[in-house]
């Protein structure tokens, strides 16, 4: 599948996930909740790597400047201007994670939301929105956002590739709205659907 090729400074980790899967991104405008509304998740606070992949991994720390956010950096970076921002919300009795940073080139904001589990202190299950269920959910207008499908010229090569992007343009209520009525039929199911990341105990 086709992946985002800016690099989002602030989304490092997610993207890493996102390819690894072989996952395409869909990203949102706007979060579930913003710095003033999200009700930090602390089960969160600390150092998660990989179940199957150690290298991946990131950490997970309080807002140095927010009591109601949290920040990830992926591993082995520190917290410092580039670190992800993460915001928490409860839907329905579902829980999710708004998980963002500005485009380096374009200057946007960029969120993924991702649904997780924790069945147990030292396990945290994460699902990424299926871009299937979104792009129909766009091209049906019962969700805001836009589709786009970019040619592109292979690097030296004569053939050309094609790059789909699905980006959900919906305000915040408008999104919460959608997920909560939606949210089961957005999300990739099957015991591979899961990317499953172990606590790191120091």
């Amino acid at each position: 599948m086709s992946m985002l090729k800016t690099r989002m400074a602030g989304i490092a980790v997610a993207l890493c996930l996102l390819v690894m899967f072989g996952c395409s991104a869909v990203t949102s405008k706007h979060p579930l909740s913003d710095e003033k509304t999200s009700k930090p998740d602390t089960r969160l606070l600390g150092t998660w790597k990989g179940k199957t992949n150690e290298e991946n991994g990131w950490r997970i720390v309080a807002h140095p400047k927010s009591e109601n956010a949290l920040m990830a950096f992926d591993l082995p970076g520190k917290l410092d201007d580039s670190a992800d921002l993460l915001l928490t919300t409860e839907l329905g009795g579902k829980k999710y994670f708004s998980w963002g940073g500005r485009d380096s080139k374009s200057g946007k904001t960029h969120f993924f939301i991702c649904r997780y589990e924790m069945p147990n202190e030292s396990t945290l299950r994460l699902r990424f929105l299926s871009i299937d269920a979104i792009r129909k959910a766009i091209t049906d207008k019962r969700l805001s956002g836009r589709v786009t499908v970019v040619t592109e010229k292979k690097a030296g090569k004569l053939d050309f590739e094609q790059r789909e992007t699905v980006r959900i343009t919906a305000e915040m209520d408008e999104l919460r709205s959608f997920l909560e009525a939606n949210g089961d039929a957005c999300f990739p199911k099957g015991k591979d659907a899961d990317t499953v990341f172990v606590r790191v105990i120091k």
